[in-house]
């Protein structure tokens, strides 16, 4: 991996000024990369997924929202399970459901009819006997996907040795790997669509990538400030009004789609799904101070902080902006879309982003956006300098450790760290005909 980013051509002054224009493109030898960085990928992926209930509560809520909907073709969850659904919420009528967006549960039902029409096992008389397995599939397939479409992004800048490279550091040296590809968030779902989107917007497909930042909106509503940001670079770069218009409107069916959704199951028109409209408010009321907090904790905070899971940036840090004057609109218009992203979050929300997992999840989404602007960076000066080029590319494989343990090991210890899970045992003793539910590389607590 890091041969191939550290790979350099000489330092002549026309071998420097090449790394900054737009190579030639081979169709069928970069499609045919695509494939295969998508398949290697996906297969670690899938190596390393979780795929039973020893998981955060916010991927147990959409499992079953996506689980309801493949198998029984309705989002109202069983009424014998009211009062064990994670992340509960009453809908207009009266039936059960979780307060997810609707994205991730969408992209996940197909899985379950798949495994249910193979498998056959019918409605748990619990919700943690669900088998688990087939989110675990769907967020490692999304993980993989987005990887991939990085990889066409970053074929746009750079060689496509070095774009693979770029790709594979993605994958592996962040939290698209801890967090992303192991249980069903909705970061690998809006890191493919958001990158779609961008891709599309690259090419001057402006209708393509509307509709690709429409399905991330469906998904993470927060990210409607990324179309906006894009658009408009795209509408001006173009000097026309058209490219604004379109994204703009195509995007928005995102939005639309989450306000039919809100209204038809819980009787608001506040796109929030079965969150409570407090959620959306909460931008406007937060204090400066609290704000403050949480964006210093979502980049330095021990836990959860970007710059610990992804040390390399330290690096680029202070030569961003040698990277954006050598950047097309596109680059630019992607990283300040990601931060803006990033700050609407921050006021959204804290910064921690629950607690049994590993890794930095709430920045994920400014980090796939900006990772054009850093390859940049490497090519018009990490690259050039040996000091930098050692700095960066051994911080890579330090993040790339930190992110192997975190998707292997640690995964288990995070997830298995539950108070339930005692009760969990008993469940699974008295239906063993059901999914084995327990993780078998944790011991259960006892007590």
């Amino acid at each position: 991996m890091t041969a191939l980013i550290g790979g350099v051509e000489s330092d002549s002054h026309e071998a420097r000024d090449a790394r900054l224009t737009i190579p030639p493109w081979d169709r069928r030898r970069d499609r045919r990369a695509a494939v295969l960085l998508v398949l290697l990928v996906w297969v670690v992926y899938l190596l390393t997924a979780t795929y039973t209930v020893s998981q955060v509560n916010d991927s147990r809520a959409t499992s079953l929202m996506a689980w309801s909907l493949g198998t029984r073709g309705t989002v109202a969850l069983p009424e014998e399970w009211r009062g064990y659904v994670p992340w509960e919420a009453e809908g207009v009528d009266g039936s059960l459901h979780t307060d997810r967006f609707p994205g991730s549960w969408l992209w996940a039902a197909p899985f379950y009819t798949v495994s249910e029409a193979v498998l056959d096992r019918g409605t748990p008389p619990h919700p943690w006997l669900l088998n688990y397995a087939p989110s675990g599939v769907a967020s490692a397939t999304a993980a993989a996907l987005a990887i991939g479409v990085s990889f066409m992004l970053f074929r746009r800048l750079a060689a496509r040795r070095l774009a693979l490279g770029a790709a594979l550091v993605l994958a592996f040296a962040t939290g698209v790997w801890s967090v992303s590809a192991n249980v069903m968030w909705t970061h690998g779902l809006t890191h493919l669509t958001l990158s779609l989107g961008l891709l599309a917007a690259a090419g001057g497909r402006d209708a393509s990538s509307g509709l690709a930042f429409a399905a991330a909106i469906l998904t993470r509503p927060q990210t409607a400030v990324v179309p906006a940001v894009v658009g408009l670079w795209r509408g001006a770069s173009a000097r026309r009004i058209r490219p604004v218009v379109v994204i703009g409107i195509l995007s928005a069916l995102g939005l639309l789609g989450m306000v039919i959704y809100s209204r038809a199951y819980f009787g608001t028109w506040i796109p929030v799904a079965g969150y409570t409209p407090g959620k959306v408010t909460s931008v406007a009321t937060i204090s400066w101070r609290q704000f403050g907090l949480n964006l210093a904790g979502g980049l330095a905070d021990p836990h959860r902080g970007l710059l610990v899971f992804t040390p390399f940036l330290f690096v680029f840090a202070p030569f961003i902006g040698r990277g954006w004057r050598a950047s097309e609109w596109w680059v630019k218009a992607g990283a300040l879309g990601g931060l803006a992203y990033f700050v609407v979050q921050m006021r959204a929300n804290g910064y921690q982003g629950g607690a049994q997992y590993y890794g930095s999840r709430l920045s994920l989404e400014l980090l796939v956006l900006a990772a054009p602007l850093l390859l940049r960076t490497w090519q018009a000066h990490l690259s050039r300098v040996p000091l930098l080029r050692r700095a960066v590319l051994g911080l890579i494989v330090v993040s790339f450790t930190m992110h192997a343990v975190g998707a292997t090991i640690l995964r288990s210890y995070y997830g298995a760290a539950e108070s339930w899970h005692p009760d969990l045992a008993e469940l699974c003793e008295q239906h063993q005909d059901f999914y084995g539910c327990v993780d078998p590389t944790f011991p259960v607590p006892e007590g």
